[in-house]
């Protein structure tokens, strides 16, 4: 079965921009979210992907494994009478006899009598091929005319009769439905025999439990835990032993069991199970923890190396040293509760300027034409003084009333006078002097003068003069207020061009004044362009208090508490045994090693090997029938069998492909 790979991008945080704000639409818990995408893709695949995949593998390698009962019966024997003391053995197959010894020892015991270990009958075997056609016989005599053969279908059932006879003789082309099959659901380690709910003990409530399930008021996630004379059923029997060994009249479980062994229950399709045990390791020498850790050198000062000691339960002791760095400039993170309070997405004050907003400064309807950054060469909030110093009244302009030596506005009167008279009226004058423009006094609509616009746009500002930038006022012409302007825009211009040139702060404006950051600050391990550490392609954790860190791949895997895989190949060296091991280095404690066993080159195909930490590995059907001794030290796994490299797995030249689960 070849399992599924992980193809989705884990490029996720490395294609963000330097400046994450910059991305259209980031917020800061989008931010956060792109640091677990990958860690959730990782999860997600394992999870829902890789685990449900290497379980079904796993099944099927199980379901090859089997040990024979009178192994079993033998090696319990031999544990119960001291002859086996739980030490790494080895096995051979004599001819006679499999026999075994401790790793290392010369003299072979005999364990098993081969003869005894015959199966049940096996079934009837195929029909062997057509011999050889024989010679060709004497012709005999000719025979009477034959009846044909007649037939009829009905159904399923195929009708035969000699042609002649009234009646068919009937077969039934369909057969009996076939039992349903039996296959294994699950293997389940039982960690301890009569505790009905993995509690770790075993009380009157076990034995409650036991009876309920017998009863058939409840189901339990593992019965066979519950099954303490292993017979396959939970029956009242098992409820008594439960309940003696909770008030201690029965010291140990299971009933018939034997020691030194884990039980494991096989869970079959139709919901029974039978049981395996498998022999326990030794028990590892005692480990060493830590009792204390001190400061022993050192005061911490920056630029200095403290150095502390560790003393171990054993009294050992071992010292490191620990480097004190400069103080940095800043004060710590800068949280998003002290720079925005409102919760605007926008740092506080810099939406504001001397404390207004637009929402309360700007008049409703204001209508902006460009972006005015100084006036009259000063920022921030402008005064009315400051407008007035570029020429514009202080008062409101004003105007008269129009007379006949002055223009001016139409007052009341003249408007009434102007609306008594008709419309095309005369004074009585003849249609040539009145069509007569050079007799015309009145005014007259530029829209009915047809070179008006065109005259007015085309007219040159002869005589304009911009030697005066004072005040505009009401009695100057057109011409005059142009040229005040234009002298006005001159100077201002000057002074505006030269202030927006000046990059070096003229104003001595600070950060502290619009609530920005100082030149140099931390934002926990994150660095000013938004980094944490220098590796590219990390997944990012948060640690203590929710500072963010990086960690290796393996690391991150152990922190998700996902299963660790490791793949690769090795080839074949063509040596065996004891002294020749064959050893794996994996990126984690491996816990399960699969390994193809390919060909050797001599007409021998191996069967894939299932390597389980620390334990001894059979061969299945196909193999040598020989055991592989296995064992793990930290990350390396190794194993090795004494009868030959390829029962090793080690045939010269040989390349072996393996999978390691941790």
């Amino acid at each position: 079965m070849a399992l599924t790979t992980l193809n989705a991008d884990l490029s996720i945080i490395s294609k963000l921009d330097n400046y994450p704000p910059n991305d259209a639409g980031m917020t800061s818990a989008k931010l956060k979210a792109k640091f677990d995408e990958g860690a959730n893709d990782i999860k997600t695949f394992i999870n829902g992907t890789l685990i449900p995949e290497l379980g079904t593998e796993l099944n099927d390698k199980l379901s090859e494994m089997t040990l024979d009962s009178a192994i079993l019966a033998a090696l319990a024997q031999a544990k119960e009478s001291g002859e086996f003391d739980g030490s790494a053995v080895e096995l051979q197959n004599n001819g006679t006899y499999i026999q075994w010894r401790y790793s290392g020892g010369t003299t072979w015991t005999n364990l098993v009598l081969l003869s005894s270990l015959r199966g049940d009958k096996g079934a009837t075997g195929a029909t062997g091929a057509t011999g050889a056609t024989g010679a060709t016989g004497v012709t005999g005599a000719i025979g009477a005319t034959g009846k044909s053969i007649e037939y009829t279908l009905i159904g399923t059932k195929l009708g035969v009769r000699i042609e002649g006879n009234t009646a068919y003789t009937y077969v039934d082309l369909v057969g009996a439905r076939g039992a349903t099959g039996n296959g294994i659901d699950r293997i389940v380690k039982i960690p301890l025999f009569g505790d009905s709910n993995g509690s770790g003990t075993v009380t009157g409530s076990d034995a409650r439990a036991a009876g309920q399930y017998y009863s058939g008021l409840i189901t339990l996630d593992n019965p066979a835990a519950v099954d303490v004379d292993m017979d396959g059923k939970v029956t009242d029997s098992d409820v008594t032993y439960i309940l003696q060994y909770s008030m201690g009249t029965v010291t140990s479980l299971p009933i018939g069991g034997t020691s030194g062994l884990d039980y494991y229950a096989v869970y079959y399709t139709d919901g029974s199970w039978s049981f395996i045990g498998i022999p326990q390791g030794a028990t590892g020498a005692t480990g060493k923890g830590i009792s204390s850790i001190a400061l022993t050198s050192g005061t911490h000062t920056a630029g200095t190396t403290d150095t502390y000691t560790i003393t171990f339960t054993d009294a050992t002791t071992m010292t490191f040293g620990v480097y004190n760095g400069a103080n940095g400039s800043g004060a710590g993170d800068m949280l998003k509760s002290t720079y925005d309070t409102n919760n605007s997405g926008v740092v506080d004050n810099a939406e504001k300027v001397n404390g207004l907003t637009v929402l309360t400064a700007v008049p409703s309807g204001a209508v902006f034409t460009d972006t005015v950054t100084t006036v009259n060469g000063k920022t921030g909030a402008i005064a009315k003084a400051d407008v007035v110093a570029l020429g514009i009244p202080a008062q409101d302009t004003t105007y008269s009333n129009a007379t006949t030596s002055a223009a001016g506005l139409e007052s009341t009167s003249d408007k009434t006078k102007l609306d008594g008279i008709a419309a095309g009226a005369t004074a009585n004058s003849s249609d040539t002097i009145l069509l007569n423009r050079a007799n015309h006094t009145g005014t007259q609509l530029a829209a009915t003068i047809s070179d008006f616009v065109a005259t007015v746009r085309g007219t040159v500002l002869t005589g304009l003069s911009t030697a005066s930038n004072s005040v505009i006022a009401a009695a100057d012409t057109v011409l005059v207020a142009l040229g005040k302007l234009q002298a006005q825009i001159t100077a201002n211009l000057s002074t505006l061009t030269t202030h927006t040139g000046n990059t070096g702060n003229p104003h001595s404006t600070t950060a502290a004044q619009v609530g920005a950051a100082t030149t140099s600050h931390a934002h926990g391990n994150i660095t000013s362009a938004g980094a944490i550490g220098s590796i590219y392609g990390l997944p990012v954790f948060t640690g203590s208090s929710g500072v963010l860190n990086t960690l290796t791949a393996a690391a991150a895997m152990t922190a998700l508490g996902a299963t660790q895989i490791a793949t690769g190949t090795y080839t074949g060296t063509g040596t065996y045994g004891l002294t020749n091991k064959c050893n794996i280095t994996a990126p984690f404690v491996p816990k399960i090693i699969f390994i193809n066993g390919g060909h050797d080159g001599y007409d021998n195909y191996n069967v894939d090997r299932l390597l389980i930490a620390n334990a001894v590995s059979l061969g299945g059907a196909g193999g040598s029938g020989l055991v592989l001794i296995c064992t793990v030290s930290g990350n390396v796994i190794s194993w090795y069998n004494t009868s030959g490299t390829s029962f090793q797995l080690n045939s010269s030249g040989i390349v072996y492909p393996y999978v390691i689960l941790g």
